[in-house]
């Protein structure tokens, strides 16, 4: 009976072993995305999407609660019940809370506690920034809503530079030039001849992710980039390839550009190109005149490590797969 039954037992504890080991696995993913990681001076750069099983809002509730004397905000809306009901606690706690937003965009009447600044300009506040201890930036896509957070796809950066947090606070110029890459805050017309020369720069491929797209520019140089040889491939919000994206949709189609167009209700609402599988350009700011000329928009141009290019390439991988392919 021994010899019959030792079999039985290592098959027993094999599997025991490996339900073991499942488990202790689920649960650290399960850890890891209740407890999204912020950037810091052992990890500078990192990036968050939706699309990456990033919870934007998750992310920025950590970043809250970790601030221990300043949270600064730029969104253009701000209007998320769960973010503000905790920003007040911390205004509580004695924590400087400071939101600088749009009055267009929808944001309810704030308390005096979160020093509230309506912006007005000759355009939209347009920002989506977030500055914690004056040391973490988080910037991106994505506004302090709901539905921005949680349904709609956007990209956003967080980095560990307490300079860049001080020149944002108190910007003596429209670039800041940091070890990875340039931030850019607009409106500023030589932002706009910047992409351009970046996109007449590129080699071999170029992939754009964007909510909406109208700068006559910009889609006459991804149109030269698809005539000599680069890889172009463009992704829509489909609701905007119908109306304010429309003329740039029909001309790259015209032009043989590779179109992918958002499903379903969520927007498609990044703002970002990946140019030869190494520079990023993301940010705030579709590719609008208005943004460039109008608004207060921010922009990062990025050099991307190996780990981000990775990331950044599965999140565009997810957009294939969730989008339809409107050409070629």
């Amino acid at each position: 009976m021994r010899a019959k039954s030792e079999p039985v037992a290592k098959k027993f504890n094999s599997k025991f072993f490996f339900v073991i080991c499942f488990a202790a696995l689920y649960g650290f993913c399960i850890k890891a995305a209740l407890s999204p990681t912020l950037p810091s001076p052992s990890c500078p750069l990192l990036l968050y999407s939706n699309q990456s099983r990033d919870d934007l809002r998750l992310i920025l509730k950590k970043c809250f609660a970790n601030a221990r004397y300043s949270i600064d905000l730029w969104m253009y809306a701000v209007t998320d019940s769960l973010l503000l009901s905790q920003l007040e606690k911390k205004a509580a706690e004695n924590v400087k809370v400071s939101i600088y937003f749009d009055k267009r965009g929808g944001t309810p009447s704030l308390p005096s506690s979160l020093h509230p600044h309506q912006m007005k300009s000759k355009g939209l506040m347009h920002r989506k920034i977030v500055l914690l201890d004056e040391s973490i930036v988080i910037l991106g896509s994505a506004n302090m809503t709901t539905s921005s957070l949680q349904l709609h796809d956007n990209l956003s950066v967080g980095i560990y530079d307490p300079q860049m947090a001080q020149f944002i606070k108190s910007p003596s110029s429209k670039t800041y030039l940091f070890p990875q890459g340039l931030l850019w805050l607009l409106p500023d017309p030589n932002a706009l001849q910047e992409i351009q020369a970046r996109i007449d720069a590129a080699r071999s491929s170029i992939f754009i992710a964007m909510f909406t797209l109208t700068q006559t520019d910009l889609i006459q140089a991804l149109i030269r980039a698809k005539k000599r040889g680069v890889h172009v491939i463009l992704a829509l919000d489909r609701y905007t390839a119908q109306g304010a994206s429309k003329k740039a949709f029909e001309a790259c189609a015209a032009a043989g550009i590779e179109i992918y167009l958002s499903s379903g209700i969520p927007l498609l609402h990044h703002k970002w190109a990946y140019i030869d599988q190494e520079e990023l350009i993301l940010g705030s700011t579709n590719w609008t005149e208005a943004a460039f000329r109008k608004n207060e928009d921010v922009l990062l141009f990025l050099k991307l490590p190996p780990p981000l290019q990775s990331k950044i390439k599965s999140i565009a991988s997810a957009i294939y797969s969730e989008g339809l392919k409107a050409s070629n």
